[in-house]
């Protein structure tokens, strides 16, 4: 549990440095919201899950979207018994919506997750994705 929190920390404090910020605007308590949460779905395994999502993502995303920016990325990751990828990005950087997604994999089971979020959310969002696949250490992921 401590590496999930310390995992999410860095992940939070990382995104909040490339997100813009107004420092005008007033500051409120962070919140989760139901369009960030995280949908999984079970994949076939293999021995390249799940850092190969990762190496295919980052030669894909400039000629799918030539505008997106990056803005964080985990080629291989553990969190307990779980091993992860992660990918969190905006399709253009003219648009507010951002899309974290990724593979995990926990001994010969592999799960592909994604969520969309608001560019305000983006935090939350990868702190409740990161608790998530930290549970599939448990058994498989029950969807709320």
């Amino acid at each position: 549990m401590t590496i999930l929190i310390i995992a999410s920390c860095v992940v939070s404090m990382a995104v909040r440095c490339v997100l813009p910020t107004d420092v005008n605007a007033p500051q409120t308590a962070p919140r989760a919201t139901k369009a960030c949460e995280p949908v999984f779905k079970s994949i076939q395994y293999s021995r390249g899950v799940p850092y190969v999502f990762v190496d295919q993502g980052l030669d894909s995303l400039p000629r799918v979207y030539p505008k997106h920016i990056l803005l964080v990325q985990r080629r291989n990751s553990e969190l307990g018994a779980v091993r992860y990828s992660l990918l969190v990005y905006r399709h253009d950087a003219a648009k507010p919506d951002v899309t974290i997604e990724g593979e995990a994999v926990r001994d010969t089971q592999a799960w592909f997750f994604n969520a969309h979020c608001s560019i305000d959310d983006v935090p939350d969002g990868i702190v409740t994705t990161l608790e998530r696949v930290a549970k599939l250490s448990d058994g498989p992921v029950k969807q709320p």
